[in-house]
């Protein structure tokens, strides 16, 4: 048991997904209001295989990255971007872990084109919402477009047949740039000009 560790065994043997590591409890309860913290805190018994492994259900692909901010959060650095970044981020948020190593920080400004091929530039404010000259973009769930008409340009039912403020495919532009788009970005509210969903 954890327990049993605790008093006799500094080395923990951990089994993620298939994946093995052999780390310290210290390591693991670096974080004690964590979850990774609580598993390993003696509170819970956690069972072990014949050759001593613990079984976390999870994938292990990116459970170094962890163990290493775990091992030294104050010089902890990660190269990964894109979907491996985004799954990285996945596996810390389960483990209570996301905002410690991953701190939220707006992403800086940056310039992009619209669907007219006007240059914009759109900015993140501290709530991590994206904007264009003020205008909250609107995004689409289904297209991944990113509207940002003004409310002096929308009429009722629809958007004016001549307005083309919107970025296609603006995810894939926030995420090639290393942001995210967070759920509480507001959505398009009519029908998308685009997809029409």
């Amino acid at each position: 048991s954890v327990a049993d560790i605790q008093k006799f065994k500094p080395v923990v043997k951990v089994n993620v997904g298939g994946t093995k590591f052999t780390t310290s409890l210290t390591t693991l309860c670096r974080f004690p209001n964590t979850m990774i913290g609580t598993m390993y805190s003696g509170r819970h018994e956690l069972v072990q295989d014949e050759d001593g492994y613990h079984f976390i259900d999870r994938d292990g692909t990116h459970f170094r990255y962890i163990l290493n901010y775990l091992r030294s959060p104050e010089t902890f650095e990660c190269e990964l971007t894109g979907a491996a970044l985004k799954e990285l981020k996945c596996e810390c948020e389960y483990y209570g872990l996301k905002k410690l190593m991953f701190p939220y920080t707006p992403l800086a400004p940056f310039k992009t084109r619209d669907v007219a091929n006007e240059s914009i530039v759109v900015s993140q404010d501290q709530h991590g919402i994206y904007r264009v000259n003020g205008v909250p973009v609107r995004r689409c769930k289904h297209c991944g477009l990113g509207d940002f008409a003004g409310n002096s340009k929308i009429k009722r039912g629809g958007y004016y047949d001549d307005e083309v403020d919107y970025i296609p495919h603006f995810d894939l532009v926030v995420e090639d740039r290393g942001g995210v788009v967070y759920k509480t970005q507001p959505s398009v509210t009519y029908p998308c000009r685009v997809c029409r969903k």
